[in-house]
């Protein structure tokens, strides 16, 4: 077991012992006897600093005391964030794209229709001038 899933552990039990006290029930007072249901006493309630002791925690690095990062975390930092980024433009730019196009296709159609119903109309308005003139 690792420090760190000690860690975890121990802080599983305090919020069980939190949750335990949380659901503990309001004290009734028994007006036949005149007596107090138990209640858990907020003392009771540890906090981390009574379950972890200080020789436990660990020293910080230097390097994480000046928070300095060295090259290699660095490189390995951006090679991480690279591929990261790739992966969700793979996940995410097909469906943009095929977003996009559809949207452009729309626009198109309705542009080619528009422009062909007003030449269509001007070519009308033209044909009907042009038998009135010759009337």
């Amino acid at each position: 077991m690792t420090k760190d899933d000690d860690v975890v552990d121990r802080a599983d039990l305090l919020m069980q012992r939190r949750r335990s006290f949380v659901a503990t029930p309001t004290p009734v007072q028994d007006t036949a006897n005149a007596v107090a249901a138990p209640v858990a006493d907020e003392e009771d309630i540890p906090v981390l600093t009574e379950v972890l002791r200080t020789e436990e925690i660990a020293a910080p690095t230097s390097t994480a005391a000046t928070g300095a990062v060295d090259a290699n975390q660095l490189a390995h930092l951006a090679t991480d964030f690279n591929q990261a980024i790739e992966q969700r433009l793979n996940r995410v730019l097909p469906g943009l794209v095929e977003a996009s196009v559809a949207r452009l296709e729309q626009d198109l159609r309705r542009e080619i229709l528009a422009a062909t119903d007003a030449a269509l109309k001007e070519l009308a308005a033209r044909h009907h001038q042009a038998n009135e003139a010759n009337r």
